[in-house]
């Protein structure tokens, strides 16, 4: 609101006028951006920070699984397929390192798809709701 108030205080009697003046249409106007007013509005507020931080984790492993699908999961004695934990996929980065995983390992830094999935979604769920919380409060 202050990046469009004051544009709105030194540039719009120009354009106004240009227009009262040559009966054209104002210049175009180049609005904020997204990320602007979001930074406007939060700052560097914790809040925000544990945001970003949990949602560009969950990125990043969803890319590592994506475009490195031969190198992200084991297959283990049931038949399920496990994926890297989003606190240890940085661990692996080739299939042979992988494939020679004790059973321990595998227990502690790989989980089901859905479980990892299932707790993603309850991590920025979190973070998304004490992240809204100023914006709400300010609204009501």
């Amino acid at each position: 609101m202050i990046i469009a108030g004051a544009w709105f205080d030194t540039s719009f009697p120009n354009v106004y006028n240009y227009y009262l003046n040559k009966g054209k249409k104002p210049s175009p106007i180049s609005l904020v951006g997204r990320e602007d007013i979001i930074n406007e509005y939060f700052g560097k507020s914790p809040e925000r920070k544990n945001y970003v931080k949990v949602a560009q984790g969950i990125r990043e492993l969803r890319n590592f699984l994506i475009h490195s699908i031969q190198i992200g999961g084991h297959i283990n004695a049931d038949g399920v397929k496990l994926i890297s934990k989003r606190e240890t996929f940085k661990n692996y980065k080739d299939w042979e390192q992988i494939s020679s995983l004790e059973e321990i390992t595998i227990r502690r830094d790989f989980t089901s798809k859905d479980e990892q999935m299932r707790k993603d979604f309850l991590e920025i769920k979190q973070a998304l709701n004490v992240f809204w919380k100023k914006p709400i409060q300010d609204f009501e």
